[in-house]
């Protein structure tokens, strides 16, 4: 994504502070070396990001489309 661990981990942190229940999921060490996974609070919010934004492209097609039409090629 282009960016360091530490910048992840602070949007991450930041992300949290405005839910009820962690986001992500960290694991330390070990023999796989640790990772991250999203928690069951985390996919569902994702999922409802994502329907959000279809839902808000879809809503503003047709605006979109006569605006393009006013732009230079």
């Amino acid at each position: 994504m282009g960016m360091s661990y530490m910048r992840a981990w602070t949007l991450i942190k930041t992300m949290e502070r405005c839910f009820k229940r962690p986001l992500v999921k960290a694991v330390r060490g070990g023999a796989k070396g640790g990772g991250a996974e999203l928690t069951e609070t985390g996919q569902r919010a994702l999922a409802l990001h994502q329907q959000l934004e279809a839902e808000s492209l879809e809503a503003v097609q047709a605006t979109w489309r006569e605006l393009r039409g006013l732009l230079r090629d």
